[in-house]
């Protein structure tokens, strides 16, 4: 089943180190992890409280968000990766070189993840005006460390789903479908193209909707 992630390094790993029976913890944990890095993340680029709780809360009824934290799921390990990377990067001093290392392990996920978080490091950097060889070297162990785990057939261009699709259901998340658009999911857009419009400067990330 294309959703179990035990193939991922570490994930498979951890789930190999754990009783039987008992591996259903990791998508608990990687979720509170997730939800921890999360609030710190708004904390570090100074969100409202307010803002934070609705983001978080209509995340977490979107039903692609649940069905991928029921099971140990690419997507869900993926994302907490992305919130570690960005969260470590706002660290000061020499702790910022800590985020390589959820930045190498994004690279062993597959193709399509990687070049996701190459975009959201460019643009990060870009709206930070930072230069030099950490933003560039960031970017370049992402795309050499993922390169060369392709070249060893370590990892795919992309992580399913793969299956045949009803377009009835499958257009709307809530209907049932394993992918789609749920209707959480459209205010989530619609607060972050709201938040987007007024600060300007953002207005770039409106590439990443397509």
């Amino acid at each position: 089943y294309y959703h179990l992630a035990y193939h991922t390094f570490p994930l498979g790993w951890l789930a190999s180190l754990l009783p039987e029976g008992t591996a259903f913890l990791l998508p608990v944990v990687i979720g509170m992890v997730s939800i921890f890095l999360f609030y710190r993340l708004a904390r570090a680029w100074s969100l409202s409280t307010q803002h934070t709780f609705w983001l978080l809360l209509f995340a977490l009824l979107t039903p692609a968000v649940v069905y991928s934290y029921l099971t140990l799921s690419a997507a869900s390990w993926a994302l907490l990766l992305f919130l570690a990377v960005f969260w470590l990067l706002n660290l000061s001093g020499k702790m910022r070189y800590l985020a390589l290392l959820p930045v190498i392990l994004t690279a062993l996920t597959d193709i399509m993840t990687v070049l996701l978080l190459a975009l959201l490091l460019a643009q990060y950097f870009y709206l930070r005006r930072e230069k030099g060889i950490f933003p560039s070297g960031t970017i370049g162990i992402l795309i050499g460390s993922a390169a060369l785990a392709w070249l060893l057939g370590r990892i795919p261009l992309a992580q399913g789903p793969f299956y045949a699709t009803h377009a009835a259901t499958d257009l709307v998340s809530d209907l049932g479908g394993r992918s789609g658009v749920g209707t959480a999911l459209l205010l989530l857009a619609l607060i972050g193209a709201l938040v987007i419009w007024r600060e300007r400067k953002l207005l770039a990330l409106y590439g990443y909707l397509a």
